[in-house]
């Protein structure tokens, strides 16, 4: 029997071009923006619709959240069960989302019933019913669905990280609870939806096939649609409160959600591509340095994970992981152990070079073919300070990254000062974790 050793990988064979991503940007006459992606042989359109979140409050993304869902819900002609109906026998997928700074919707269809599914998502977009009898409805299985998530020890680890991670009062401290969707009224999700969505600019991304059908489609569409008013993106500095620890007390107690965090700069920022390799080397993969240390050595947990996100107001390095109730003051030292150890010394050529065969190997999965592309970068495309250039400077960084350039980076963003940790389970068994 041969063991499996996760710290291991092929090694690839690359040299320093990209495939290429075409991408055909242009403005309608309205205000909307299209940026399409047409290639490839399957018969499948995707298509993103992003809104930018109105409102500076705390509750501007909940409301936001509340009103792209309800707007799939019935238009003024059509009822949800005629909607939905429509959607089944089209083969069509139409959901909703919402980030940090927008929303919007996803619609998945093929070429053959695309230009009805398009007829009907814009049909929702400027007639939705926002009926009191659906918003009811909505909301109370809205309020039980959180009612469970509320009782999860990651659910309060998070919420009291963003509460105490940022200094100042802003919209990413707000995490959704039963309490924010019961107080909602339909009213106020009709009056977001004139302010913010309704005759207001979008940015429209699709991907296709290489015929022009489905393009001519969407432009005639999006051309008709009413809009020409811009909805102005928020723009709040992240104002990080510095080190800090917070212990909460999960209603499920079973085990606990450790969570260490700290506020970064918008995307773009000087050493911005050395920190995401980093972020990786340190708990990114199977092979990160974490993960080997908390799961493989000492199996406090199944899995541990480093990750850098970045929104329109900044970023956040947050490294999170489920452990036992009394391994959780074992691995807060082990964090900072790591966090020395990447400050002090080198990594082996060895180890570079695995960090390098990965992350290349997931840049080139993540352009393999026009419909993973557009997942994968859309958040490039709208504006968080990315640049048009940042896939040709990240390709550059993992050709070029040197030991030392790592170790520099550490020292610059894995200072104990900056962070703050955030615990949630059985309190009582970790009471005396400091960070």
């Amino acid at each position: 029997m041969t063991e499996l050793n996760r710290r291991l990988m092929p090694r690839l064979m690359w040299d320093s071009a990209l495939p290429r991503v075409d991408f055909q940007r242009e403005e309608l006459a309205n205000g909307d923006r299209l940026t399409l992606l047409p290639g490839g042989d399957e018969s499948v359109v995707i298509l993103y619709v992003f809104f930018p979140i109105g409102g500076d409050d705390e509750e501007a993304r909940i409301v936001a959240n509340s009103a792209m869902t309800l707007l799939l819900r019935g238009s003024e002609s059509q009822s949800d069960e005629k909607v939905t109906e429509r959607l089944d026998r089209l083969g069509t997928e139409l959901n909703s989302f919402a980030q940090k700074d927008y929303v919007g919707v996803m619609l998945v269809s093929t070429t053959e019933a695309f230009e009805e599914s398009l007829g009907l998502l814009l049909e929702l977009l400027t007639q939705p019913r926002y009926g009191e009898q659906s918003f009811l409805s909505w909301q109370g299985r809205e309020v039980v669905a959180l009612g469970v998530t509320e009782q999860t020890p990651e659910f309060a680890a998070r919420k009291a990280l963003w509460q105490k991670m940022l200094k100042a009062p802003h919209r990413y401290r707000k995490v959704e609870t039963q309490e924010d969707v019961r107080a909602l009224r339909v009213d106020t999700v009709r009056r977001y939806y004139r302010e913010y969505v309704s005759e207001c600019c979008c940015d429209v991304m699709a991907c296709g096939p290489k015929a022009d059908a489905w393009q001519t489609a969407l432009r005639q569409h999006f051309s008709q649609r009413r809009s020409g008013r811009a909805v102005a993106s928020c723009r709040m500095p992240l104002v990080p409160a510095g080190r800090g620890c917070v212990i909460s007390e999960a209603v499920q107690r079973q085990q606990a959600s450790v969570q260490l965090a700290r506020v970064l700069p918008r995307a773009g920022h000087d050493g911005a591509e050395h920190l995401k390799i980093l972020t990786v080397l340190l708990g990114g993969y199977m092979g990160s340095r974490l993960m080997q240390k908390l799961r493989e050595e000492k199996g406090y947990t199944y899995g541990v994970h480093a990750s850098v996100s970045y929104f329109l107001d900044g970023g956040v390095l947050l490294i999170a992981s489920e452990v036992g109730n009394n391994s959780v003051l074992e691995c807060v030292k082990d964090i900072k152990g790591e966090f020395s150890r990447l400050r002090d010394e080198l990594l082996s050529a060895d180890e570079l070079e695995r960090l390098r065969s990965y992350l290349r190997g997931q840049l080139l999965r993540q352009l393999d073919g026009v419909y993973t592309a557009l997942g994968g970068m859309y958040r490039y495309e709208l504006d968080a300070g990315y640049g048009a250039d940042y896939l040709a400077r990240w390709n550059a960084a993992l050709l070029g990254v040197t030991p030392l350039q790592l170790r520099d980076a550490a020292r610059e963003w894995l200072r104990e000062e900056s962070f703050t940790l955030s615990a949630a389970g059985d309190a009582d068994a970790f009471s005396d974790v400091v960070w």
